[in-house]
């Protein structure tokens, strides 16, 4: 397992160069990179659904549906990675780009199949092809992203733990399996 690893360390440093060193500002600018496309996104998926509308109201309401959950996509991934980086936050955000990375890999899968429908004339296959181009860049954008995400994952938490104050002994909890969070070990008494 250490030699993938150290494969992987080598890539990423001949690949990235200085990003390996400032990860977090790597993966930031990563972000800020989806973030712009699901705006264009959000734009192009109400084109979309404007316009196939009439013919398949389930493709108008999937690339509206994937439009706003890339919204919101956006929005937690932005409330992690600022305010909330914790070890079980990180891989929440792993996961969840995982799964829309996936996400706009079918829906990929199904616009340009729209787009190559005969029956699909005019505007509403420029807009089905726009579609399947938005999807596979938010897909290659949201694969790339998460990752990096995981490649930087132990250098993120290693950044976070070095940064953070060292936990109080009187954290305000008490009782059984507060040493663990940093407060004293108590002994909780019942009395009835």
């Amino acid at each position: 397992m250490s030699s993938f690893s150290s494969a992987l360390g080598a890539v990423l440093s001949s690949m990235c160069g200085p990003c390996v060193r400032a990860p977090r500002k790597f993966i930031s600018i990563a972000w800020v990179a989806s973030m712009w496309c699901v705006l264009v996104l959000l734009t192009v998926s109400i084109l979309v659904a404007k316009h196939v509308l009439r013919d398949n109201a389930t493709a108008a309401f999937a690339v509206l549906f994937t439009a706003f959950l890339c919204v919101g996509m956006s929005v937690a991934g932005s409330l992690v990675l600022k305010r909330y980086l914790t070890p079980i936050m990180l891989g929440w955000l792993l996961g969840a780009v995982g799964v829309v990375a996936q996400l706009n890999l079918v829906l990929f899968a199904i616009f340009a199949e729209l787009a190559q429908n005969d029956a699909v004339t005019g505007e509403a296959m420029s807009t089905s092809r726009a579609a399947a181009a938005f999807t596979f860049i938010l897909f290659v954008i949201y694969a790339v992203f998460g990752f990096l995400l995981w490649a930087f994952r132990g250098r993120l938490l290693e950044e976070l733990s070095s940064s953070s104050p060292p936990s109080s002994p009187s954290s305000g909890m008490s009782g059984e399996g507060a040493e663990m969070y940093g407060g004293p070990p108590v002994k909780a008494s019942v009395t009835y």
